[in-house]
């Protein structure tokens, strides 16, 4: 099916311009390491229910043809087999209810590679090792973590409509968040860190905490139509906006997309 007849599955699964370049720029990143390393099996331990569509995470690996397992937690389990269903994609992902994330009732080198986003950072006691060393000890090969980046405008943005609405900060631990703090706990957990960067630039303004919620979801053309961002459309990173913003990113020097990026990530191996 082409795109008009595909627009009512875009529309609930709309993520926005920053919540859909967001997955993209990640997905890059991974599909990279993973080519590099011939990755077939993937294991996204503790689908967290980001901005966007929830337990979302994983679909572009596993449209890229990955070998794909997502863990999730009782409380979204249903609602995640849902949205997989919704999509039609149901069939290529393995989705398992559990909730202790340092102890999944999986064998050991089962998976090429294992990864989250904005998951470690909530791991603060006392520190994220307990979860590295599980992942390490799920992972043959690569440990993929990703947090907030904490130097970024976003952060700081978020950080304050959460103390103007007088909500808890529920994002974790700032101290975890940095990538140095990221390699010392690889490190302790005996990982060897190959790759570390800044990821999703330039920097949103797209909280859920905000009004503008996915900036650009809801920006109107000359004739008015509404713009879609799903990352289901085959087509979404031929758009003229995404490819800005690809061609921005490619080409930003590494310190500044290390202060500007909405996330930071570290990459280790056994």
């Amino acid at each position: 099916m082409g795109r008009k007849q595909n627009l009512d599955l875009y529309n609930k699964y709309d993520d926005g311009l920053g919540g859909a370049y967001e997955r993209l720029a990640i997905f890059h990143v991974l599909d990279r390491v993973c080519k590099i390393n011939n990755v077939k099996k993937i294991l996204e331990l503790n689908a967290t229910f980001i901005c966007g569509v929830p337990a979302f995470s994983s679909v572009l690996l596993a449209l890229a043809g990955y070998d794909v397992t997502i863990l999730v937690h009782s409380r979204d389990y249903q609602e995640a087999l849902s949205i997989w269903k919704g999509a039609g994609l149901l069939d290529r992902v393995k989705i398992i209810e559990h909730n202790d994330d340092l102890h999944a009732n999986l064998e050991s080198n089962s998976f090429d590679l294992v990864w989250n986003h904005l998951v470690i950072e909530q791991y603060d006691s006392p520190s994220p090792l307990d979860l590295l060393l599980e992942m390490k000890r799920l992972s043959r090969k690569l440990v993929y973590t990703s947090t907030l980046n904490p130097y970024g405008i976003g952060y700081w943005i978020h950080n304050l409509v959460h103390k103007i609405r007088r909500k808890p900060w529920d994002h974790g631990n700032i101290k975890f968040m940095t990538i140095t703090g990221m390699k010392k706990y690889y490190k302790e957990a005996g990982l060897r860190v190959i790759d570390s960067n800044g990821v999703d630039n330039p920097p949103w303004l797209d909280t859920g905490d905000s009004m503008i919620q996915g900036s650009m979801t809801y920006v109107k053309n000359a004739v008015g139509k509404k713009w879609l961002w799903s990352i289901l459309d085959p087509d979404i990173d031929k758009y003229l906006p995404i490819r800005v913003l690809s061609n921005i990113e490619d080409n930003m020097p590494r310190w500044f997309k290390q202060l500007t990026a909405h996330h930071l990530y570290v990459i280790g191996e056994e």
